[in-house]
C-alpha cells in the first residue's frame, strides 16, 4: 500500500503486509540500506495490524476535508490493470505463494472474518 498523504511524515511511505513475521523480518533485512529514486529505504516494522483502520474513511468515501495532510493513510489508486500484472509477477516469480493462497482458500481453518466495519444499528449474524 501507497500512501497518496503529502504530510512530511507520510510522505513517500509504503507499506507492505506480510502473512508470516519471518518472512517480514526477511524483506525488511533485505532492504535496509538499498536506494529506491536516490533516497536511502529505511524499513521498520510498524504495530498496524488492520490496514482498514489505519485508512481515511473520508477520503476512501471520496470526501476528507484535511486533504493529504490528513493522518490516516490515504492509500493511492493502483489501476485493475496495475494489480493484475504486479499478482501475475509475484506469482511467477514466487510459486510458494500462490500454493500458500490456495490452500488458504480450500481450507475453512484459514477464514478469519474481522467483525464488521458497519455503524448501522442492525445486527449482523
Amino acid at each position: 500500500m501507497v500512501a497518496d498523504n503529502i504530510g512530511d511524515h507520510m510522505i513517500g511511505n509504503v507499506w507492505i503486509k506480510f502473512v508470516q513475521e519471518d518472512s517480514a523480518k526477511s524483506a525488511m533485512n533485505a532492504m535496509q540500506g538499498l536506494f529506491y529514486a536516490g533516497r536511502q529505504i529505511v524499513a521498520e516494522f510498524v504495530p498496524v495490524t488492520d490496514f482498514r483502520e489505519a485508512k481515511c474513511r473520508k477520503h476512501t468515501e471520496g470526501h476528507c476535508d484535511r486533504g493529504g495532510y490528513c493522518n490516516f493513510l490515504h492509500a493511492k489508486y493502483v489501476s485493475r490493470d496495475q494489480k493484475k500484472a504486479m499478482f501475475k509477477w509475484m506469482y511467477d516469480e514466487y510459486p510458494a505463494y500462490k500454493a500458500a493462497k490456495k490452500e488458504r482458500e480450500e481450507n475453512p481453518e484459514y477464514r478469519r472474518r474481522s467483525p464488521s466495519r458497519s455503524r448501522s444499528p442492525r445486527r449482523h449474524t
